[in-house]
């Protein structure tokens, strides 16, 4: 009974509108009245059941409504996905794809972001892929989100060793063991007692000398102060003061730290202060000096290029 009354309403408008032409109108009041007699309703009955609205409105927002439900949705991602693709990923790694086991783990993480597991995993393939500030931030996040994730602190170690912060690394791996508890497993001490030698070792040059004779244990060659005494192997090369032979400033060498400090292990070499007195590395340094074409000449010599490979180990 409702819907003949909109339909005799619609009817009714429809010719009030216009919509239909005059040689129609008499038919469509027909139908209105066969309608409105058959199902016993009267046009003035619509507001009490339409309200302000009609038939045409609630037909028009039904299309709306199949239009939206007929539209491709979008496939729904699960737990089951992302799992999925943390196995393929870890195919990839055993396999070393690195980069395709990243792409697996980067899109399991777009459904799960903060699963530990798959940062970990990441972590590694980064790792292997010689990227460790990001195998370091991926480790570190899974530790943010779950402190007691062990393998994470392992992870976060490695990538420290490798990026040569070996008192991070230290912390790390202890960390780790606590977490594990027991002492840690087999894996995690390693890495810890690793770490731990290299941070010594570091610490250990970086220590000053504990006496100012230059003759000490400190080493040939180093100064008062712990650091090693260039004055010898600048003046072979033009002076310590400015540039010597091809523009090679010592000074500005000996004011970088990482210059002094690989110096300071050269000079602990009980071979250094021998080699200084070598009659080839004094006739190398006159030629430095005289030679026009500076450090650079000298260095596109094979003999001194292999002499210096040897020397530094490899």
């Amino acid at each position: 009974k409702n819907l003949a009354l909109g339909i005799v309403d619609f009817l009714q408008k429809s010719i009030d509108d216009g919509t239909v032409n005059s040689d129609d109108k008499e038919s469509i009041e027909v139908a209105i009245q066969c309608i409105s007699d058959v199902f016993g309703v009267d046009v003035s009955q619509k507001e009490s059941v339409y309200g302000n609205r009609d038939l045409l409105d609630i037909y028009t927002a039904f299309e709306k409504v199949k239009e939206k439900s007929a539209a491709p949705k979008a496939p729904k991602t699960s737990d089951a996905d992302a799992d999925k693709l943390k196995q393929e990923g870890n195919a990839k790694l055993l396999a070393k794809d690195y980069e395709g086991a990243v792409e697996c783990y980067t899109k399991a993480l777009d459904i799960s972001p903060e699963n530990v597991v798959y940062l970990s995993n990441r972590a590694a393939a980064y790792s292997n892929m010689r990227k460790h500030e990001l195998a370091a931030a991926d480790a570190q996040k899974a530790i943010d989100i779950d402190p007691s994730y062990s393998k994470a602190y392992s992870r976060l170690g490695l990538a420290k060793f490798a990026l040569g912060s070996y008192h991070e690394a230290v912390d790390a791996y202890q960390r780790g063991i606590d977490v594990e508890g027991n002492g840690g497993s087999d894996a995690m001490r390693k890495g810890l007692e690793t770490a731990k030698a290299k941070a010594n070792e570091l610490d250990e040059l970086a220590a000053p000398s504990s006496t100012a004779d230059s003759s000490s244990s400190a080493g040939a060659g180093a100064g008062a102060s712990g650091m090693p005494d260039l004055s010898s192997l600048a003046s072979m090369f033009g002076g310590a003061g400015g540039s010597g032979g091809g523009g090679f400033d010592f000074a500005s060498m000996m004011n970088n730290p990482q210059i002094m400090q690989m110096a300071q292990q050269m000079m602990s070499n009980p071979n250094v202060a021998s080699l200084m007195n070598n009659p080839q590395i004094k006739s190398m340094a006159e030629n430095l000096q005289n030679n026009p074409d500076g450090l650079q000449g000298l260095l596109n010599n094979p003999d001194i290029a292999n002499l210096a490979k040897s020397f530094m180990g490899g």
